[in-house]
């Protein structure tokens, strides 16, 4: 990144977190569309690859004006999701617990009593920072395992608001760090949270999402088996209204057959599909500017 590209950064970023800092929660959200809204018009790029992995993904299953809505919508829910949370620093824990639903805690507390840990499977879907927020909120000690921003500044903002918050960060790497980092965390019977549906080029494995081989991290499924934590898959979603619920389900549960190769590669390949189906649902609420579909060079 340039230097005149990671000042523009850290200077976009900074704004967002003051202006939606001071805003009543609805106009922060209006904002939030606002910023979408501009996104999605003024960048070419990023517009042809939503609609490029739109039509991978549903081919021929909806329209050509439906994936321009769902792409354009994409845009609008990552402004809204953006100044939800850097505009959460200046929310209660009582308003955040208004504001975000829990469906399926009981899921959670049941996968907890293991004193294993919980590695929370998830994706980017809905305004999923909410969903660390909410759980710590909640009295839930929770870290999320994330790749740093480009810039470095950017980096602190995130991770001074999640502090602020309650919420921990995990850096993704390097790898022999963040592998202790959460093996820690889980040892003290935390929530350590991995976002799944990233591309993975150079240590995951090769499963279909949505019709299509992509690569995926094998991370979840290694940490599960070497310490026997529990994977709870959780995601955030956007209801009518602009109000949210986190989605507990049940603890996965890990298919062995005692060929680790093998079964680290059929518990992947479930998972995905668990992505797959949330996507599905929500298609407007998923992070559809990644290029996802890349095999991994393994």
């Amino acid at each position: 990144m340039t230097k005149i590209g990671n000042y523009a950064s850290v200077l976009a970023v900074w704004s967002v977190l003051k202006v939606a800092g001071c805003l009543p929660w609805k106009w922060a959200q209006i904002f939030g569309r606002l910023l979408g809204e501009l996104a999605y018009r003024s960048s070419r790029k990023y517009r042809r690859i939503t609609l490029s992995n739109l039509k991978l993904a549903f081919g021929t299953d909806k329209e050509k004006s439906q994936l321009s809505g769902i792409a354009r919508e994409t845009c609008v829910n990552l402004g809204k999701g953006l100044c939800e949370a850097l505009g959460s620093i200046h929310v209660t824990q009582n308003r955040m617990r208004k504001l975000v639903k829990l469906n399926g805690k009981e899921n959670l507390d049941l996968a907890l009593e293991s004193g294993k840990g919980v590695i929370a499977f998830s994706a980017h879907l809905g305004s999923f920072a909410l969903m660390g927020i909410r759980l710590a909120a909640e009295g839930y000690p929770f870290s999320f395992i994330l790749r740093d921003p480009e810039s470095k500044q950017v980096a602190r903002i995130f991770r001074y608001v999640a502090g602020q918050k309650g919420v921990g960060i995990i850096s993704a790497m390097p790898r022999k760090k963040a592998i202790a980092e959460s093996l820690k965390h889980l040892r003290q019977n935390r929530i350590v949270c991995i976002l799944g549906d990233q591309r993975e080029l150079h240590s995951g494995v090769s499963v279909d999402f949505f019709g299509h081989p992509a690569g995926t991290a094998t991370g979840p499924v290694v940490l599960a088996m070497r310490t026997g934590a529990s994977i709870v898959p959780m995601f955030s979603v956007r209801e009518p209204g602009d109000s949210h619920t986190v989605m507990i389900e049940p603890a996965f549960e890990l298919v062995l057959s005692g060929d680790k190769e093998k079964d680290t590669y059929v518990n992947t390949a479930m998972l995905s599909k668990i992505v797959e189906d949330y996507v599905a649902r929500y298609p407007s609420q998923w992070f559809w500017l990644h290029e996802r579909w890349k095999n991994p060079k393994v």
